[in-house]
């Protein structure tokens, strides 16, 4: 009896110890740890998958950002932009902002315009030929690679948390660890989605490049004297119309006035024959 008793305890013992193993194994594989009150930890809790390190990347397979400003005078203001237009044209570029200002002392042109990060050279090269003297002219590179990898491995690591989130949704077993799985499920899709915004601006960023472009004319004295000339006959015709609409509000006064100053002299006059 006591042999019996004693094999049935050893049967027993493996029969928990294999149990115990087999849900280690289980919550390795999901993506949430269930407590014995089955709470759900979250995700800053939990184990995440290693990430890979940095590769090397080569020189060619760098991701940069480049930008440039570039502000010059033109003595024919059509020439330049049928120039610039024509330099977009050529490189497969397109304007993303276009402004014109006028003074009294300059016309000036302003363009904002994105190009394809390989012909980003090409397209200052174009502008440029016909510059002789630059106010401006700057151009930077920049090197995003380190960050750019960056933000794929997070992305990919937090896609992969979310697919053993899935998993482990699959597999629940009451309404309370399905509520709380998919409320780490929702907060773990917002940073997703908030990475591949911020990827997918870099990409932008990368390949294609910004040019912002100023050029201008400044206007010769002898031209702002004319335009000066004109500007006094258009403000003096306006300023006659408006006393002449200001008469017009007051003719009833002045009527009164004229009426009263005719009376004045006219009894002056009648005193003077009967003095006389």
């Amino acid at each position: 009896m006591k042999r019996l008793f004693f094999l049935f305890f050893i049967v027993f013992s493996i029969f928990i110890f294999g149990c115990s193993h087999s849900d280690k194994k289980y919550f390795e594989a999901g993506a949430a740890d269930i407590t014995e009150e089955g709470a759900v930890v979250s995700a800053d809790e939990m184990t995440t998958p290693q990430q890979e390190s940095t590769p090397e990347v080569s020189i060619d397979n760098r991701k940069l950002i480049k930008e440039g400003i570039l502000i010059f005078e033109t003595e024919d203001l059509n020439k330049t932009k049928n120039n610039v237009t024509q330099a977009i044209k050529v490189t497969g570029a397109y304007v993303s902002n276009e402004q014109e200002f006028s003074s009294e002392s300059r016309n000036t042109h302003y363009l904002e315009i994105r190009v394809p990060s390989i012909k980003f050279d090409t397209l200052v090269e174009l502008i440029s030929k016909d510059v002789s003297v630059f106010d401006t002219k700057d151009i930077t590179l920049a090197d995003v690679t380190e960050e750019f990898l960056d933000i794929q491995a997070r992305l990919k690591t937090k896609k992969e948390l979310e697919t053993r989130y899935l998993e482990l949704l699959s597999r629940a077993n009451n309404v309370r660890e399905i509520l709380e799985i998919e409320r780490e499920i929702t907060n773990l899709r917002g940073e997703i989605e908030s990475i591949e915004g911020r990827l997918q601006y870099m990409s932008d960023r990368i390949s294609l490049s910004t040019l912002k472009l100023t050029y201008y004319k400044e206007l010769g004295r002898s031209m702002n004297f004319f335009k000066n000339v004109g500007d006094g006959f258009k403000n003096g015709a306006k300023a006659f119309v408006w006393v002449l609409i200001g008469l017009v509000y007051v003719w009833p006064f002045l009527l009164i006035a004229f009426l009263i100053v005719f009376l004045v002299r006219r009894r002056r006059n009648k005193k003077k024959k009967q003095a006389v």
